[in-house]
């Protein structure tokens, strides 16, 4: 299991060759969302996850409600720091915004925010981080220390209101 997640989260960044896969945007960034970083100007979503959007909130284990995005903004802000990143742009969703793998340190950001509980893996598009998700939630780490709605079902509740 340990050499999984090693894997998992080392795997994106050891395909470092000459040159890179995917087009590349490298500098300094700050979290927007808990899956979304602004990078030298450049919004990039991180590939493969889903965190809670603004607005969304969940539910403590004494069943509290909190603001649950704001909580992963800050874990992935935690996690960059003053870090330097590399975003692999892999394309553009649905939304048309630029969406990548990106690391610090060659650390996969998205493996590091589902594995902390602060994202979830977007399984519809990979199946890349369900192990490290399924790890998070057995030792209730961030959202699973709580109840949490999945953010695609939360956004689609929030299209059908009136």
């Amino acid at each position: 299991m340990f050499r999984l997640l090693v894997w998992l989260v080392l795997f994106p960044f050891c395909l470092q060759a000459a040159e890179p896969p995917f087009p590349t945007v490298v500098g300094s960034g700050t979290a927007v969302e808990g899956d979304v970083l602004s990078l030298n100007g450049q919004v990039v979503k991180l590939w493969g996850v889903d965190a809670p959007d603004l607005g969304q909130t969940c539910r403590d284990k004494r069943g509290q409600d909190y603001d649950c995005a704001t909580q992963a903004k800050n874990m992935l802000q935690q996690l960059v720091g003053q870090n330097q990143i590399i975003c692999y742009i892999r394309g553009k969703d649905s939304h048309g915004q630029q969406v990548g793998t990106c690391g610090i340190n060659d650390l996969d950001l998205a493996a590091l925010q589902v594995r902390s509980g602060w994202a979830m893996a977007y399984q519809d598009l990979s199946p890349q981080y369900v192990e490290l998700e399924a790890l998070a939630q057995s030792r209730f780490r961030g959202l699973w220390s709580g109840t949490a709605e999945a953010p695609w079902q939360w956004r689609s509740r929030q299209l059908k209101k009136p």
